[in-house]
């Protein structure tokens, strides 16, 4: 989960923006969570202030970790590669599968299948980037 007004605060750090809200005559609305201005010929400033501060929002989602997910909750996608508490307390690569109207878990590396009663809860694998230091 990522925290709104963390992000904000950093967005609002960025130099091209804080030369922008240096003026009292944008603001961010909590009740729209998007920035207006008091002057209405300053439009294409707030459309700028908003495409930055959305792109900005869906970067930290994309880099925000997954929360667990309780298999009673839900379950993934079928041969979807997820991390497993298996157990308990082991946490390790999984490998959600189905055939036939039957779905079982796996282990990712060496296949073995694991009692589906001792799954507990799962989250996505990060996504890893093709090439070191790609950026997303």
């Amino acid at each position: 989960m990522i925290d709104l007004n963390k992000e904000r605060e950093a967005f609002e750090a960025l130099p091209q923006i804080k030369s922008i809200l240096v003026n009292e005559e944008f603001y961010f609305s909590t009740l729209s969570m998007n920035y207006k201005s008091n002057k209405p010929d300053h439009l294409h400033c707030v459309y700028f202030i908003n495409g930055a501060w959305y792109s900005w929002q869906e970067k930290a989602k994309a880099q925000a970790v997954p929360e667990w997910i309780s298999v009673k909750e839900q379950l993934p996608e079928l041969e979807t590669d997820v991390l497993v508490v298996f157990k308990g307390n082991i946490i390790q690569a999984g490998l959600y599968q189905g055939d036939e109207g039957l779905a079982w878990w796996s282990e990712l590396l060496d296949g073995w299948d694991l009692d589906f009663e001792k799954v507990t809860l799962w989250k996505p694998l990060m996504n890893i980037p093709n090439e070191i230091g790609a950026e997303g």
